[in-house]
């Protein structure tokens, strides 16, 4: 178990603890240089894995992305993190590749990267990155910064040849809209979006695991 605050103490991440939205990005990207493994994956805790997904390829990153729609079927959330590609190319110098958004929620990870990212990072802004992000722009309620999306520009700026892999979501606004989707098209499951799967019961929560685990015959 590792506490939240011993990391921020650890890291210097006090410039980020007025503001939890983005502190919870900045720890995992401490805790990639805390734990000692070279592979990682990160994951939002309301993301629900239901297809099998090899993180890896050929010992390179393989992601799972979404296409940023720039016509009236874009969502907010989407919209959102157009508008951090130009602060990003500010502290990286790496633009989005093609039309794509890593903010799916799950993200495979090499340490070596984060490391090169980090003195890139350094040498470009003259500050470690716990500096550098606040100061090239506030940690303000525009919620511009992603740590997805840090990793993914940086990695396809430093890597050729990425495997990627789409991941559909259905609108989901009510609970016959959820069991009526086709789930069998996409490798994972939001449930951070909306209602009903946003702030679900406890109960709730178990029928849409069992279901799950019908609907793709998981083994015990």
């Amino acid at each position: 178990v590792v506490y939240d605050n011993d990391v921020v103490r650890m890291h210097g991440l006090e410039k980020w603890q007025h503001r939890p939205w983005y502190l919870q990005q900045a720890l995992k990207l401490a805790l990639i240089d805390q734990i000692n493994v070279e592979h990682f994956l990160i994951q939002d805790c309301d993301l629900i894995p239901i297809q099998h997904y090899d993180i890896f390829i050929n010992n390179n990153h393989h992601f799972r992305v979404e296409e940023i729609r720039r016509n009236n079927e874009t969502f907010e959330p989407h919209q959102m993190y157009t508008r951090t590609e130009a602060k990003l190319q500010n502290l990286i110098g790496y633009r989005r590749p093609r039309n794509l958004t890593f903010v799916s929620e799950i993200l495979p990870v090499k340490k070596c990267i984060w490391t090169k990212c980090k003195v890139h990072i350094q040498n470009n802004r003259g500050l470690s990155w716990q500096e550098a992000i606040p100061h090239v722009y506030p940690l303000d309620d525009t919620q511009w910064f992603s740590e997805y999306e840090l990793l993914g520009f940086f990695t396809c700026g430093q890597i050729p040849n990425l495997t990627f892999s789409f991941d559909w979501h259905p609108k989901i606004s009510s609970w016959d809209d959820f069991y009526c989707s086709d789930w069998t098209k996409t490798a994972t499951c939001k449930t951070g979006l909306a209602r009903p799967l946003k702030f679900m019961s406890q109960d709730e929560g178990s029928r849409v695991i069992e279901y799950f685990k019908a609907l793709f015959k998981y083994q015990e």
